[in-house]
């Protein structure tokens, strides 16, 4: 028995077998049901199928730590209703190297400063995340279109700064580097974090970002090996 509860929910299209295997190394159970697009009306109901399923997988479980695939506006509604939650902590399981370290301190001052929106700018690509009141998804929800309700969740609060508390934080100035990249999308980007992980990792713990950042420093050519990778909307984390 997973004492943790955790829960790693996927819709088909996006089960994709790195999230399986992630899924493994969390030791959570890995649950996937099918939406995808086809016809419009044969598409619209299997989309409400998944999303009963899902709610009926997460009221069963009541998970504690709880994983989604494609973090679309529906699956963290989803979320949140089943375990009453107004707040959400949002990251991506491309970015292996966060800024954890942090995760306390942006939390706090999300609630404190009452922001629909909290995060870090100037970090490594890949290494920020987000805090999010669920109310302002919902008004994202309603107000936006198709692209603001897939995995760009946040998109229309960036898109919309006047419509919105946003809160952006500066972390200390060793770790403003934002020319570098931390994400996995591409197998350049694949080859960074391998290089990252088996030169400064310490036993699979979670690895300070100064370290990484100090490693990169020293050795110049391994961010240079993922550098001139495109980041479709990267204005919005300048």
């Amino acid at each position: 028995m997973n004492i943790q509860k955790t829960l790693w929910v996927a819709w088909e299209k996006d089960a994709s077998i790195r999230s399986r295997i992630l899924a493994k190394e969390m030791k959570a159970d890995y649950y996937t049901f099918t939406a995808f697009e086809g016809r419009k009306y044969f598409a619209s109901i299997r989309y409400i199928v998944a999303v009963i399923q899902t709610l009926l997988i997460l009221l069963k479980m009541k998970p504690i730590i709880l994983v989604v695939q494609n973090p679309s506006i529906v699956l963290c509604f989803l979320s949140s209703i089943t375990i009453n939650a107004d707040i959400l902590f949002r990251t991506t399981s491309e970015n292996p190297f966060i800024y954890w370290e942090g995760i306390d301190n942006l939390i706090q001052n999300h609630i404190e400063g009452n922001f629909d929106l909290s995060f870090y700018g100037t970090l490594p690509l890949g290494a920020s995340y987000e805090i999010i009141n669920l109310k302002s998804l919902e008004f994202s929800h309603r107000h936006g279109t198709k692209k603001h309700r897939s995995e760009y969740s946040t998109l229309y609060i960036y898109e919309n700064p006047k419509k919105f508390k946003i809160n952006r934080i500066e972390p200390e100035k060793s770790l403003q580097r934002p020319d570098f990249r931390l994400t996995v999308d591409t197998p350049q980007d694949l080859w960074v974090v391998r290089i990252i992980h088996d030169s400064v990792g310490n036993n699979d713990k979670p690895i300070k970002l100064e370290k990484i950042i100090h490693f990169l420093d020293i050795h110049k050519e391994v961010p240079k090996i993922n550098s001139n990778i495109v980041l479709k909307y990267n204005k919005y984390l300048k």
